[in-house]
């Protein structure tokens, strides 16, 4: 258990960052007037989702295995979602 923990808390320092340089790159993309409303609904939507999640891993409501297996899926999605935000804004500059 304390494996998984572990593995889950180190997710949760990746997803923190990764949060932080999706929403400097949408403010970047909106400051350069390049973002569109679908777009920012779009990473709203999943930043929400992103939020729900996380706030679940501090409480003992979830069994933290289907935690990890849960935040692994997110963690990948907010990747994703950083670089081609990051991309997006890089072709702006």
């Amino acid at each position: 258990m304390e494996e998984v923990e572990r593995q889950l808390n180190l997710i949760l320092l990746e997803i923190a960052s990764l949060e932080e340089r999706i929403w400097d790159c949408m403010e970047r993309l909106r400051e350069k007037e390049r973002l569109s409303p679908h777009l920012e609904e779009y990473v709203r939507s999943i930043m929400s989702e992103l939020s729900y999640w996380t706030a679940l891993c501090t409480t003992a409501s979830e069994s933290p295995h289907v935690l990890l297996r849960r935040m692994e899926v997110h963690l990948t999605r907010a990747r994703r979602l950083s670089e081609h935000l990051e991309q997006l804004s890089a072709a702006c500059a």
